[in-house]
């Protein structure tokens, strides 16, 4: 068996006897908070939450899924949505290319007034916000609704 690439992130990939091949690398089962991500790379979705959508994340944020991630944020930029809330709650790992995204909707959201809101990030992730000081430059949430309630009140005094 050839393996082109063995899979990243925070948590270890753990081989279940089932292996997917979603394209150019081979993705194992991932056990995530109790629940089997069975060869997901990357998942978006989009909800409402107090009138507000919110992006929902799940999987890992790679060079390989980055463009899917670019894609999720830029529909809701295009959709003329300025303040902008992911859910990374379920996000195991990000590397440099989903920062890129995020600094790249932040350039195009500044301008307008708008923001990219971080919720639940990941211990890795959050450390990694820091240390780049790009805590600076996103909000960072524990709960969708707290990001929320933040940008309301921020455009009450604008």
């Amino acid at each position: 068996m050839v393996i082109d690439q063995w899979p990243t992130g925070p948590l270890l990939p753990v081989l279940l006897g089932r292996i997917c091949n979603p394209g150019p690398s081979i993705v194992f089962d991932q056990v995530l908070g109790g629940k089997i991500l069975e060869g997901i790379r990357l998942e978006t979705s989009t909800r409402e939450v107090l009138d507000t959508r919110v992006l929902d994340v799940t999987g890992e944020i790679d060079v390989y899924t980055a463009p899917q991630f670019k894609e999720a944020v830029n529909q809701l930029i295009n959709a003329g949505q300025i303040h902008i809330v992911i859910n990374m709650e379920n996000v195991t790992y990000m590397d440099s290319s989903g920062f890129g995204t995020l600094l790249s909707a932040t350039k195009r959201l500044r301008p307008e007034g708008g923001s990219v809101n971080l919720v639940a990030c990941n211990t890795a992730i959050d450390r990694m916000l820091r240390i780049t000081r790009l805590n600076t430059v996103f909000g960072a949430f524990q709960t969708v609704e707290e990001a929320i309630t933040e940008m309301r009140n921020a455009k009450k005094t604008e």
